[in-house]
């Protein structure tokens, strides 16, 4: 106990760290056995020693502070039927004064034992014509007659509900989160590690050719579990066939005849891949995978080398008939292996991407791909965002093409030069789907933009020239879209190719929804983590932020991934924000910025930061409800590119600092209304990943009631034990009303609430008013003691740099290397 932290005891059953005043341990409910010596102790003054300490503290290295204050000043509102006894360490009034000391680390209220005799000689020396008066005071007070017992209980229960401020620091480990672990941030870190293993399975396969057991030649590999027969594929797929015995088609464009053809061709050209391929090498099959194959196209025209990372080993074996294919799947870098047996036709040749007698790369990645969902058939339907992120593992973002843009020419005009921006400055790959069937082109299909061209002999953006790649392999273009590629064709002096096309801007606008961007660059610093989210309310050991240093002002990329997950049976979908705050030097925080929903599978935000020292959370909230399907806490990655190194590290904070960054977003971003009660404001966050509720009772000395109901919500739920109750918040405090999520099958839902506030303008020492407040005790819950983690009131603090700059945006584009401006 000598060596024991004076402001922390150990839990001896679940090892848990406490505060000090904590009557019971917060993981547990383990009763404090210190508890009695507890009472009979005072804290020690705050002094630069002690902060030292507190800070080279193994467990507690670093604390932050937000707008509402760590946890040393979160309420509680749990009020005990039976008399509370009163706690030496906090006394009322009438015992001894108090005084708060602030430190680097928090705020604790110290008593300062005064003694009243002393207080009274004291001054009655220096004014001793007062003696007569302190003596009448003296005998009229001993002469009042005693307030009855149950006003004396009320009071010391009021008195309690006042001071019983929870003293659990929102500190965070220095230690990496346990449940958080970093992934390879390159394919070239995982080909090193797996190198070894792809040479051992080679070596091992030399005399009998190796058969994949996780992917056998049989329905299983077409169809998923619960599907057994598909009459579209099943008449065409007649048996599966290696490499050396395919029969293979040649490229229409291929003009070199000189080769011969059947046996002859295939063994001279027969290869994974080499520097001569080319986009017009592979086409789609039978398989309605045109989202993977238009990004593979889109790569292929742009960055051929990157092949040798996909397939690293890109020479035939056909005696070992085992190859490697490395893709980002789910945010992860993972190699998978596949033999080279492949689903063919009577005549032999590929029923699904086709290969032109030369590259074999295409079906190699599609059949690896196939393996991972595992089936064929779980290749159908997608988006290019997930191919791009699939082959490249770059960010990914999409423009939405509307009628604001088709129908304003200055809209035109820009969306040209961002297109030009995007394509020939930053070289990034892309892909379009398209939104109407007519003139040749097909509805929900997607096509690859591979190149752009401004027509020089006019100045109108809308005659400038797309082009674009059908994945198909064969595009049949009538009525005006073939006389403007015609056009294009004669002006550039090109060849017409078979699958691709040039089309129009306007033409471009008017056929297509929307235009799919893979950011592809070799400079970014990477950066890459798997984590969890809490999987209940008290979930400390699923809880994940990042501490995030900015040595320079950077843009970065922050890509999420959920897990894709391809059984039509299991389909949910989580919600998701992802919110950024500024470590202020009294380590307060503030919100910097905040993505919009995140809803989609791969999704990335994109923002600037300045030098500076960041927090970033992740929120999500719908696997809490009852009807959610996950049975344990869902896995997400986390992926960074920044154009300047950065620092980035998970930690495992206590658990209350989730609705300290929830309270401060609220502030932060969200909408502000001031209640018709006076020195009241409530917060409401509804572009985020829950709608959050916060109040705010300014008054210095009366409290707010606030009775609520959402019983009306529809395909949402509340985070709260009840659907209904009412909540006392103590004066200068804040607190999370409620929190309201969609529930993880639903596609959308509809908040709804009610309630009234009312301040309580008699003082809570009036024995009137302690009888009057005593029924609405009893309709209170206790969400503020039990879910305290949300519900529990903060103290609001003015001092903090935070709170003083609340209102106030952060902008980092006017910033010099070393400071910080807000406007």
């Amino acid at each position: 106990m000598a060596n024991e932290s004076p402001y922390f005891w150990t839990c001896q059953k679940c090892r848990y760290r406490n505060s000090k005043l904590a009557q019971q341990c917060f993981s547990c409910r383990n009763r404090n056995p210190n508890e009695q010596i507890t009472k009979k102790s005072t804290l020690p003054l705050s002094s630069s020693k002690t902060s030292t300490t507190l800070l080279n503290d193994q467990h507690h290295r670093r604390s932050y502070v937000t707008n509402n204050k760590n946890n040393n000043n979160v309420l509680t509102t749990k009020i005990k039927n039976q008399q509370i006894r009163t706690n030496q360490l906090l006394p009322t009034t009438k015992r001894s004064s108090q005084t708060t000391t602030t430190t680097n680390q928090n705020t604790r209220i110290i008593p300062i034992q005064i003694s009243q005799q002393k207080q009274q000689n004291s001054y009655i020396k220096s004014n001793p014509k007062t003696l007569a008066t302190i003596q009448e005071t003296t005998k009229s007070t001993n002469n009042q007659q005693p307030q009855p017992q149950q006003s004396n209980q009320m009071s010391e229960v009021f008195e309690s509900f006042r001071r019983n401020v929870r003293r659990k620091i929102t500190s965070i480990h220095s230690r990496w989160s346990k449940s958080c672990e970093e992934l390879p941030a390159k394919a070239y870190i995982l080909i090193k590690k797996a190198k070894k293993d792809y040479k051992r399975l080679l070596s091992s396969h030399r005399s009998a050719p190796f058969i994949d057991p996780e992917f056998p030649t049989n329905r299983s590999s077409l169809y998923r579990l619960n599907e057994d027969f598909d009459p579209r594929y099943d008449r065409l797929i007649a048996k599966w066939l290696r490499i050396g015995e395919l029969e293979f088609e040649r490229s229409p464009n291929d003009i070199n005849d000189d080769d011969g053809g059947g046996e002859k061709f295939q063994q001279k050209l027969l290869c994974v891949h080499d520097q001569t391929l080319k986009v017009t090498d592979f086409r789609q099959g039978k398989l309605g995978n045109c989202w993977l194959l238009s990004s593979l196209a889109s790569l292929v025209y742009n960055y051929p080398e990157r092949l040798n990372l996909i397939i690293p080993d890109k020479q035939l074996h056909p005696r070992e008939c085992c190859y490697q294919i490395i893709l980002c799947l789910d945010g992860h870098w993972s190699s998978v292996i596949i033999d080279d047996f492949f689903p063919c036709d009577q005549s032999g040749r590929l029923v699904f991407t086709e290969a032109f007698g030369h590259h074999l790369f295409a079906p190699m990645i599609e059949k690896a791909l196939a393996k991972h969902y595992s089936c064929y058939k779980a290749l159908i339907l997608g988006h290019t965002i997930e191919g791009f992120s699939t082959l490249t593992g770059m960010p990914v973002f999409t423009i939405r093409i509307d009628a604001s843009i088709r129908n304003s020419l200055e809209s035109r005009h820009e969306f040209w030069i961002r297109l030009r921006n995007l394509i020939k400055v930053e070289r990034y790959l892309a892909a379009a789907s398209c939104s109407t069937e007519k003139d040749g082109l097909f509805k929900a299909h997607a096509y690859s933009v591979l190149d752009i061209y401004m027509n020089p002999h006019t100045f109108d953006c809308d005659q400038n020239g797309i082009l674009l790649a059908n994945p198909w392999g064969d595009q049949k273009l009538t009525g005006e879209l073939l006389v403007n590629n015609d056009y294009f064709l004669k002006q550039l002096e090109h060849k017409q190719q078979n699958g691709l096309f040039w089309i129009s801007l306007i033409d471009f606008l008017n056929y297509f929804d929307h235009l799919d961007v893979c950011k592809f660059s070799n400079d970014w610093y990477i950066r890459r983590f798997e984590f969890r989210l809490p999987f209940q309310i008290i979930d400390r050991y699923n809880f994940t932020i990042f501490e995030l240093n900015c040595r320079r002002k950077t843009v970065i990329n922050f890509t999420i991934y959920q897990r894709i997950d391809r059984d039509l049976r299991l389909k949910y979908r989580l919600s998701l924000s992802l919110v950024i705050y500024k470590i202020w030097e009294d380590d307060s925080l503030q919100t910097v910025t905040t993505s919009p929903i995140l809803s989609e599978k791969i999704v990335n935000f994109e923002t600037l930061l300045g030098h500076g020292d960041y927090l970033v959370a992740i929120f999500g909230f719908n696997h809490w409800g009852l009807t959610s399907r996950l049975k344990e806490a869902p896995r997400l990655v986390m992926a960074t590119h920044s154009d300047k190194q950065i620092d980035l590290n998970p930690v495992n904070p206590d658990m209350h600092l989730m609705g300290d960054l929830l309270i401060q977003t609220a502030i932060g971003v969200g909408e502000m209304k001031l209640m018709e009660v006076a020195d009241c404001i409530e917060y409401r966050l509804t572009n985020f990943a829950a709608f959050i509720w916060v109040v705010e009772n300014r008054s210095e000395l009366q409290w707010l009631m606030v009775r609520w109901n959402t019983n009306d919500i529809r395909d949402a739920f509340n985070l709260r034990s009840t659907t209904q109750s009412l909540d006392l918040i103590p004066p200068k405090c804040r607190q999370i009303i409620s929190v309201m999520a969609r529930e993880s099958d639903k596609q959308s839902c509809q908040y709804h609430f009610t309630f009234r506030a009312q301040q309580l303008s008699e003082q809570l020492s009036s024995p009137t008013a302690i009888q009057n407040l005593e029924p609405l005790v009893k309709q209170t819950n206790d969400d503020a003691d039990k879910l305290s983690v949300l519900f529990a009131p903060r103290i609001i603090q003015s001092h903090l740099i935070a709170e003083k700059n609340r209102g106030k945006r952060f902008d980092f584009s006017k910033e010099s290397d070393s400071m910080c401006i807000i406007s």
